[in-house]
This record gives structure tokens, C-alpha cells and sequence, in this order.
């Protein structure tokens, strides 16, 4: 959806198979996950002033990192954790950075309703076109949790009433 605006998407993975499905996924450059030498070329790729915005699936590993890469006010959305971490504040402080934590389930009904609106628009225009992974039957719902927390998960699996 952000290439779809305009914008320059880095995405990372730590396996070919995620790096494959990042590039599917439509990220413009696509690096091996937090490494030294891929935060360098983050900031190369952003002439040197960092993202102005992070999508963070994994913040008890990464915001630290995220808050040092971090362009000058920009926002690490967290949109994934598994546990706790102990970050020093003024890293968002020096940056006045944004950290913003984000759950569906707390919009507003209206907030809800439009952005249904919008993802159905981004994908009758063929902007935003996800990549299906696996198919399970509903039944097999704990089997598809389990392969998101595993790491086993490619793509979105798809929970089947049929």
C-alpha cells in the first residue's frame, strides 16, 4: 500500500524465502534483517537521514535498533511484540520520534469502516495484492497460529469454512 502512494519501501528478512516474499509484497529495495551492514545500507538508501517511518513486527527485538536508524521525527509503528524490552528513551528523545502501538481491534467503528474501504480499494486497483501462502480448513485455525508463531507462516494463510 505505501509503494502503491508513492513512497520508497526498504523491506528485510533473514531468509530468502521472506526476502522473495517482501519483493512480492512490493518493497522497492529488500535486505537481510538487521544486520550491521544492512542498516548502513538503509541509511545509504535514505540519503543518510533514516526512515521517517518503521512497521515494526517484532518490537522486543527491534525498536532499539528502529529508534537508531530512525529518521528526525519520524514513527516506529509497532504492530508486532512477543515480550518485553528495555529501550533508553532518549534515543525517541534526541530524534523526537514518534513510538505509536497499534491493534485493529481498538478502532473506532468508523476508523474500522474506512480503512475496509480502503483496502478494498488498494486491491480492486490491483495496488495491493497479497501473497497467499497457505490455505487450512477453520478447523486447523490453531495449526495457522501456530505456523505465525513459529516463524512457519509464508504469506497469508487463509482459513477455510469449505
Amino acid at each position: 500500500m505505501a509503494k502503491g502512494l508513492g513512497t520508497t519501501v526498504i523491506g528485510t528478512a533473514s531468509t530468502e524465502e521472506g526476502k522473495a516474499l517482501v519483493k512480492a509484497s512490493g518493497a522497492t529495495h529488500v535486505l537481510d534483517h538487521i544486520t550491521e551492514d544492512s542498516m548502513e545500507k538503509i541509511m545509504s538508501l535514505t540519503q543518510e537521514r533514516g526512515p521517517d517511518v518503521i512497521i515494526e513486527f517484532l518490537a522486543n527485538v527491534n525498536l532499539e535498533t528502529d529508534l537508531k536508524i530512525l529518521a528526525p521525527y519520524g514513527r516506529v509503528v509497532v504492530v508486532g511484540n512477543r515480550g518485553s524490552i528495555e529501550i533508553n528513551p532518549r534515543l525517541a528523545m534526541m530524534k523526537e520520534a514518534d513510538i505509536l502501538g497499534l491493534a485493529l481491534w481498538n478502532a473506532l467503528p468508523d476508523e474500522y469502516e474506512e480503512s475496509l474501504h480502503a483496502v478494498e480499494a488498494f486491491l480492486q486497483t490491483g495496488i495491493l495484492h497479497p501473497e497467499i501462502g497457505e490455505v487450512l480448513a477453520l478447523e486447523d485455525a490453531k495449526k495457522a497460529h501456530e505456523q505465525i508463531i513459529n516463524h512457519k507462516a509464508h504469506g497469508k494463510i487463509i482459513l477455510s469454512i469449505d
